[in-house]
């Protein structure tokens, strides 16, 4: 009789560890945006595991993790992000550097950045304003940091959900989503 309470114990054990497993990780595909004053609202468990997700699951711009870890290797970055912002009037680009040798031709100061929409084939070009200059960073890259660039979209060709390519002389991007 112990035996099999033991048993039941067990597989009621095993049966909430597969339950708890389950809900985190439709808990991890959606996003939760932190909202101002929300400081708290999940749980430190939560929390925890969240940091440790791969980047390509928390991320809704480079929907294939194939992509992802290739321009891991060939162009040393990741957490790709590209999204409407000031009212759609601009598409930010941003992303973090891991390998600064393979990140160098993005941030090349001679090189002109282009951001191509597929279904319109919309070429947006980075403004230059009076009394800021380029909206982009062109300083040598390094590792950990995150970079960014500001595209023109004033015609709202480009709208949250359409895909896009980026191209930085050598360094091209496909396929990302905007957000």
């Amino acid at each position: 009789m112990l035996r099999q309470s033991g048993k039941g114990e067990t597989t009621l054990l095993l049966a909430t560890l597969l339950a708890l497993a389950i809900s985190g990780a439709a808990a991890f595909g959606q996003s939760n945006p932190k909202q101002p004053g929300s400081e708290g609202t999940l749980s430190p468990s939560v929390n925890a595991t969240k940091r440790r997700l791969p980047s390509y699951l928390a991320s809704r711009t480079v929907p294939n993790a194939n992509a992802v870890r290739m321009y891991r290797l060939i162009w040393g970055i990741d957490n790709i992000e590209v999204k409407q912002v000031s009212s759609g009037a601009l598409i930010l680009f941003k992303f973090r550097v891991l390998d600064p040798a393979k990140a160098k031709v993005i941030n090349n100061e001679d090189s002109k950045p282009l951001m191509v929409d597929e279904a319109s084939h919309a070429a947006l070009q980075i403004p230059v304003l009076e009394q800021i200059g380029k909206l982009r960073q062109t300083n040598a890259p390094e590792a950990g940091r995150e970079y960014s660039m500001l595209f023109s979209n004033k015609g709202g060709y480009v709208k949250p959900g359409n895909r896009v390519s980026v191209i930085i002389g050598t360094f091209h991007l496909e396929g990302l989503i905007v957000q």
